[in-house]
């Protein structure tokens, strides 16, 4: 129901988290800079606007017992966390267009948000600059990167019998965060599973259409036999927040 975002003022490198509840901020905060410090990075100050859970007793005591200034703009001058609210709007717009080329449902729209920004962070700023070099001292995983939304088969590693198929329908819903595989929305149940047994057929989106369109390639030709597989890798400043 809400997000609350992060956005690392020395790299750009931006973080997103669903909450259920507004009062659920303080977690979102703790996976945020255990995220952080998977990466050696340490957050020294962290900005916000003037929403309340951001000011809770919680939060305060959270970030004292880490070291960390909280700081937040003046009261009703938005244009103080700036940074955080032009991240909002360029989401707002790279998660719209998402969802609308895809054929998806609304309803979907958390998964092309994090895959916005999880692509977003690996894009080269004007001087060549890649924002999660700066981050965390590596160059970005790009090979991972696949359209969203697009048709994929994801292969069954333990089919019933011999007969049944050996893949099944389903739109790729981005990398997985915390396991080395894609997120893939089966067609026919309706259910998520991760793996990295995936391929794409990135010029076909299907929306939520559960019968094969014109077009689309056979089991056979997505899954040739004797393949090899590659699986996409799981995915000190201060930090802006904002929900």
């Amino acid at each position: 129901r809400y997000v609350m975002g992060f956005h690392d003022h020395k790299s750009n490198v931006n973080k997103a988290y669903l909450l259920h509840r507004k009062s659920d901020a303080v977690e979102a905060i703790k996976k945020y800079l255990a995220w952080c410090r998977s990466h050696n990075v340490h957050v020294k100050r962290m900005h916000t606007d003037n929403a309340p859970e951001f000011h809770t007793p919680a939060v305060k005591r959270e970030l004292d017992d880490r070291g960390i200034r909280l700081t937040s703009c003046a009261p009703n001058e938005p244009r103080g966390n700036g940074a955080m609210e032009r991240c909002w709007r360029n989401w707002a717009n790279v998660t719209r267009a998402g969802v609308i080329d895809s054929n998806c449902p609304p309803s979907t729209w958390w998964y092309f948000l994090r895959n916005g920004i999880y692509v977003g962070n690996m894009i080269p700023n004007k001087d060549g600059v890649v924002p999660w070099k700066v981050f965390t001292g590596r160059e970005p995983d790009v090979k991972s990167v696949r359209v969203p939304g697009c048709l994929t088969y994801y292969k069954v590693v333990k089919p019933a019998t011999k007969i049944h198929a050996r893949a099944r329908r389903s739109l790729n819903f981005g990398c997985a965060e915390d396991q080395p595989g894609y997120i893939c929305y089966d067609l026919e149940d309706g259910t998520i599973h991760i793996t990295p047994h995936a391929r794409m057929v990135e010029n076909i989106k299907p929306g939520f259409g559960s019968k094969p369109g014109g077009g689309e390639p056979s089991v056979d030709e997505i899954f040739p036999e004797n393949e090899t597989w590659a699986a996409p890798r799981a995915g000190g400043a201060d930090a802006d927040a904002g929900m």
